[in-house]
């Protein structure tokens, strides 16, 4: 019984290892190719591109191993069904409880490692990545603006047309954090800076449009060179 069962376990493993090294590699190329755009053209270091590799794949391998598991099982017990060897084994006399005993066992093991994987690995891993996107946001406020997108950051609707070189046109600010004082900017070209304590935006060559909706009143504001710094505790 020791060797069928070695052998049902082999027959669970093979297929595991394949199908996790598959499916790991496809969510973390998706994962990647979906996020390259904030990492090229963008001077970050290799370091911490591949620190924010590391911390996504924590979640990734917690989803991947389930999957791998269910391909696995599949796997295995529909090759032992399409070769008759499940008949043949029952045929001796075993039951189908002696055959899912390494089925069994393999699962318990996973779960042995995957529930404190969960349990703290996880969300240690992804404590770490919102670190270290904090930091990046703070270093480099200009990586979290997406071009021809509504970004909602720094507690304002931002969007922005293309970039060159840190700078963008087609600057449009929506700031609604006053109920009462609802306020919208517009620019041709600016840039985004971090400072020690607070960001600082530099618009040029745009408009500010201010309406009040208690008095009703509108405002029209044009500038050459116009700046909007938040702290970062705001």
């Amino acid at each position: 019984m020791k060797i069928i069962n070695k052998y049902i376990f082999r027959e669970l493993i093979t297929p595991f290892c394949l199908s996790l090294f598959i499916l790991l590699f496809v969510l973390i190329t998706q994962f990647f190719i979906k996020h390259i755009d904030r990492f090229l053209g963008k001077g970050l270091s290799i370091s911490i591109v591949l620190k924010y590799l590391l911390f996504n794949s924590a979640w990734i391998f917690s989803l991947a191993v389930p999957m791998a598991v269910l391909i696995a099982t599949m796997m295995a017990f529909g090759r032992l069904s399409s070769d008759n060897e499940i008949s043949a084994l029952k045929s001796s006399g075993i039951s189908y409880f002696n055959l899912l005993k390494p089925a069994i066992l393999f699962g318990t093991l996973l779960m042995l490692f995957m529930v404190p994987f969960n349990l703290w690995i996880l969300p240690e891993m992804n404590y770490n990545h919102k670190i270290l996107t904090q930091k990046v946001s703070r270093q480099r406020p200009d990586i979290q603006i997406q071009e021809h997108q509504k970004n909602d950051l720094f507690g304002k609707v931002i969007y922005v047309g293309k970039e060159n070189k840190g700078t963008f046109n087609n600057i449009t600010i929506f700031d609604n954090n006053n109920i009462n004082n609802n306020i919208t900017i517009f620019a041709k070209s600016g840039d985004f800076k971090s400072l020690d304590d607070g960001i600082l935006f530099n618009l040029k060559n745009g408009s500010l449009h201010n309406f009040n909706q208690k008095t009703e009143e509108y405002q029209k504001t044009y500038f050459e060179n116009y700046q909007i710094s938040i702290p970062f505790d705001d």
